[in-house]
């Protein structure tokens, strides 16, 4: 990639970039001098406390050199190392800007191609972070909707729906865990939209849309987020399933369509939308997305999970060859 502009490292050391351009950000840093040097400056100016690892670490980025490389690659090793869990479950103030990850969390190693790889080490002063991955493991142990959440590794296809049936002994520990940290910091900050955020994201993994949707209501800023609007619109599929209301899924559709006008490659909209499109029975639709989806997914659970949809499309044509006519939205 070329060298982005210099306020770009500001943002990626605060945060304040989609977790996936993040990831390039840094893999770039790894290996230019220059935009090494403005991470590391980005990086001091937000983080006010590192560890004298994570000092080490960042004194020694960048240089494509290869026994530069060599040498990053085993600080990252040793601040990992000297990461305990008791630092990672320890409390700490949360800064109001939405931050799910800091360049220091990353362990950047060199590969025999003298490329750069990426592997999460660290979570920590970002218990936001810790609660998306926890919805993200519940969800797959105990798959309940067929859209995606954030994060979350392929699981098999949806059990049966329980909504408020369901006995909490069948619920995930992972979603109680994410339950309790969620309803403290709502308590310390009632109008927070990232905990509002994940308040919905843990109604919806059992189809509490109604609950979700109030929260989601509170919010009065940051409508636009990528977060939210992935997160309204399964409230919304959820709602048309449950009360055959067409339209919802509708504005499922369009506030996908709004998120992947701004990032066209994200996998979890482009699994939802198709999803969307063929309960709307919108095939033709829906098989673009699949086909965009599988260009751009790496997680070979979903991209099986998407051919399988795309073969019953093509199924539903070779029977209905008319089927197009039957979509629900124009």
């Amino acid at each position: 990639m070329n060298c982005p502009e210099e306020k770009v490292w500001f943002d990626v050391a605060g945060g304040a970039v989609v977790a996936e351009d993040g990831l390039r950000y840094i893999q770039h840093a790894a290996t230019c001098d220059q935009c090494g040097q403005k991470l590391k400056a980005a990086t001091r100016i937000f983080q006010d406390s590192l560890s004298p690892a994570e000092e080490r670490l960042l004194d020694s980025l960048p240089s494509s050199g290869a026994e530069h490389r060599r040498k990053f690659a085993e600080e990252s090793a040793q601040a990992a190392d000297q990461t305990t869990p008791q630092a990672l479950n320890s409390p700490v103030e949360t800064k109001r800007q939405r931050s799910f990850w800091k360049p220091l969390s990353f362990v950047l190693t060199a590969s025999a191609a003298a490329a750069t790889v990426v592997f999460v080490f660290v979570i920590q002063r970002n218990p936001a972070l810790e609660v998306e991955r926890l919805l993200a493991t519940a969800y797959t142990e105990n798959r309940r909707i067929p859209m995606r959440i954030p994060y979350a590794k392929h699981a098999g296809s949806p059990e049966t729906r329980s909504g408020h049936n369901g006995s909490l002994v069948n619920t995930p520990v992972a979603a109680l865990q994410a339950a309790g940290k969620i309803s403290s910091e709502l308590k310390s900050h009632p109008n927070d939209p990232e905990w509002l955020v994940l308040e919905a994201r843990l109604d919806l993994l059992d189809w509490r849309y109604q609950a979700a949707l109030s929260a989601l209501a509170k919010i009065q800023d940051e409508a636009d987020s990528t977060e939210i609007l992935l997160t309204r619109a399964l409230a919304l599929f959820e709602q048309s399933e449950v009360e055959q209301h067409p339209q919802a899924a509708g504005e499922s559709v369009q506030l996908l369509g709004r998120i992947l006008q701004k990032e066209p490659d994200n996998t979890v909209a482009l699994f939802n939308r198709a999803i969307a499109y063929e309960k709307l029975n919108c095939y033709e639709s829906a098989s673009p997305d699949w086909v965009h989806f599988l260009k751009v997914e790496t997680d070979p659970g979903w991209a099986a999970e998407a051919r399988e949809h795309l073969a019953r499309i093509q199924e539903k044509k070779n029977l209905e060859p008319s089927m197009s006519s039957t979509c629900m939205i124009q």
